[in-house]
C-alpha cells in the first residue's frame, strides 16, 4: 500500500460497522448526505500472500477493501483489492515495501 497507514491492516478481516467511521477516524471531514462516514460501512480482509510473492522473494499479501452503503432497505457493495506488508508479530508497522515505498 503505497502511502498508507499500515497499521490499520487486520491479521484477518475487520469491519467498520454503519456509524463507526467518524468515531474510529475523527480526521475523516464532517459532511452531509451522501459525504457523510457515517453512511458507509468498511469491511477490509487480508487474503494472505498472492501466489507469485514466493517466486519473487517478496514478504506482500493481499487485501480486499468493501465499501457498503444502502439505499433504500438495500445494500450495495463496491470492492478493490491492493498489496501491503504483512502485519508485524510485535504489532508494530509494517516495513515498507522494497521497490515500491
Amino acid at each position: 500500500m503505497v502511502g498508507g497507514e499500515t497499521a490499520l491492516l487486520p491479521k484477518g478481516k475487520h469491519t467498520y460497522d454503519y456509524g463507526t467511521l467518524s468515531q474510529t477516524f475523527p480526521d475523516l471531514p464532517k459532511e452531509v448526505r451522501i459525504a457523510n462516514p457515517d453512511l458507509y460501512k468498511a469491511v477490509i480482509s487480508n487474503e494472505g500472500p498472492p501466489s507469485w510473492a514466493q517466486d519473487m522473494g517478496v514478504a506482500v499479501n493481499t487485501y480486499r477493501i468493501q465499501v457498503c452503503w444502502r439505499r433504500g432497505e438495500e445494500e450495495h457493495c463496491t470492492e478493490a483489492r491492493t498489496f501491503a506488508s504483512p502485519p508485524s508479530p510485535s504489532g508494530q508497522d509494517a516495513p515498507l515495501l522494497p521497490g515500491i515505498n
